[in-house]
């Protein structure tokens, strides 16, 4: 049945799409070495990127209506169902959860200043011993070890580091698509005499085996790539920086170390929203269509090789980056932190051995029970 309906969709590319087949079965269509293709993202800025591609131009040349309309509403509509929600969840988190946060960490530092150092800032140990305060949050709170934060913190950054990288790439992947590609660059024969100039996307159908190998886009106009780059990759640009700064103003505000594997465990799933809602709402045409798009990169001189030099210097770039995250962990939680603005880390030693009292097992691995825990008075 996905065949059929490939059949009908690469018939109904009569405007800006055309299909091609040899003439004899025997021959084959020579590879093209100097073109490139880049798969779409499988999540709702995949989506997006495809119906915008290949709908979208059949649409504004008077192709087939309500087939296209459908797809573009249907993709336009989840991309717009994304974006809402992502923000509107790191939007909600930042005004309920974390300046709750911090109001409460700060409220704790204040009582701890006031009731255990004296006037000139010296640390009253006697008074911490026997001190009721909110000992035990501000001994719990992520600023007070700042090697296990620091380790979130680090690996919140790889996270988002992945996506600001990849979302760039996807742009860069949209603006390397071919403005006017003619047909003999890309090795491809046009069987009607619509020019090829008009096209956005070639079909390639496998008749073998009755199924579409591939949706190749080969050309992408000026005004839908500053859409493509204004509507899709820019706002998930956003996202990712806006996850980035407000994931580590969390974490540094987090009450509790158990809390702190709870929170990246929530951002995580923002994150991801954009797959949920493909995985969910999408047909499963649609899925196979967004697996077999392809964006066509056309280079006149051949392939790009990977020359020794290219390789060190990839792998020099990736190091570098790696340094970077591990960088931004500790200046973040020392210097670009404003939970607790310009934190002397002065609740670090009295707290140590405070926890040490409260790790330690009130009985030994396999202890006498009754020992251990009496019966009565």
């Amino acid at each position: 049945m996905a065949s059929l309906d490939y059949q009908q969709l690469a018939m109904s590319q009569q405007v800006n799409c055309c299909f091609w087949r040899p003439e004899e079965k025997e021959e084959e269509v020579p590879e093209v070495d100097n073109k490139v293709s880049v798969d779409l993202p499988a999540d709702v800025y995949g989506l997006a990127i495809s119906v915008a591609t290949s709908d979208l131009p059949h649409l504004i040349h008077g192709g087939r209506a309500t087939f296209h309309v459908l797809r573009l509403i249907f993709g336009l509509g989840c991309l717009a169902l994304n974006l809402w929600l992502q923000f509107m969840i790191v939007n909600k988190v930042t005004e309920f959860i974390v300046t709750r946060s911090v109001h409460k960490t700060q409220e704790n530092y204040i009582e701890y200043h006031r009731q255990v150092f004296d006037s000139k800032g010296n640390f009253l140990h006697d008074v911490w011993l026997d001190w009721d305060g909110p000992k035990a949050e501000l001994c719990s709170m992520a600023l007070s070890k700042i090697s296990f934060t620091s380790t979130i913190i680090f690996l919140w950054t790889i996270r988002m580091l992945s996506e600001v990288t990849t979302c760039l790439q996807l742009t860069l992947d949209i603006f390397k698509v071919p403005l006017h590609p003619g047909h003999q660059s890309h090795g491809l024969e046009s069987h009607d005499s619509e020019p090829m100039l008009k096209r956005h996307t070639v079909l390639n159908f496998n008749y073998d085996r009755n199924e579409v190998e591939s949706l190749d886009v080969v050309h992408i106009e000026m005004p839908a790539r500053i859409c493509l780059a204004l509507c899709v990759t820019l706002p998930k640009l956003a996202i990712g920086v806006i996850l980035l700064w407000g994931g580590c103003r969390w974490f540094a505000a987090t009450e509790s170390w158990e809390d702190l594997i709870l929170n990246a465990l929530a951002l995580e799933f923002v994150i991801s929203i954009d797959e949920l809602i493909l995985d969910a709402f999408a047909p499963l045409r649609m899925k196979q269509t967004i697996e077999k798009t392809k964006l066509i990169h056309v280079f006149e001189d051949g392939k790009p090789k990977k020359t020794e030099a290219r390789i060190v210097s990839t792998i020099i770039w990736k190091l570098s980056l790696l340094i970077l995250c591990m960088v931004w962990a500790y200046v973040y939680l020392a210097y670009l932190q404003q939970v607790i603005p310009n934190f002397p880390h002065d609740i670090n030693k009295p707290c140590s051995r405070w926890l040490e009292e409260q790790s330690t097992p009130m009985c030994e691995a396999f202890s006498n029970s009754e020992v251990c825990f009496p019966y009565g008075e």
